[in-house]
This record gives C-alpha cells, structure tokens and sequence, in this order.
C-alpha cells in the first residue's frame, strides 16, 4: 500500500466535531417533539433518533435524559 496525498482541501482541513449534549426533558413529549423544543433541525431527526436509541414517536417521560446537538451540526 502507498502513502496517500496530502490533504489540501481547506474545507476538510477546517472540519469539526459534532459536539453531543445532554438535556433533560421537561415534559411528558415524544422524542421528535423534544427535539424540535430543542431546536434541532428536521434533517437530523432520524440520525438523532438513532443516537438516542428510541423511535421518533416514542414517548419519554419527564426527567428523562436523551441527547441532542450542541454547536456546529
């Protein structure tokens, strides 16, 4: 195997981490609605759903903790 070209594209140098958060809810709400109270983009529903390992339309109790983006998504 060779050696692979250096990288010279500014856009992939300058790349990000997504940065996770942690939020409790603060109310009896689905998943999505949750998300939505939380700002999160439509787009990102599913791979956040993913993340937190529950359906969209599940419901999550008040004081429960699920996961959202925070920063740069």
């Amino acid at each position: 195997m060779r050696s692979f070209r250096a990288l010279t594209d500014q856009s992939k140098i300058d790349k990000q981490p997504t940065l996770i958060k942690i939020v409790e809810s603060g109310k009896n709400a689905t998943l999505q609605q949750l998300l939505s109270d939380n700002n999160m983009p439509q787009s990102k529903m599913n791979e956040l759903s993913i993340l937190n390992g529950m359906e969209l339309d599940a419901m999550v109790e008040r004081g429960t903790l699920f996961k959202v983006f925070a920063g740069q998504y």
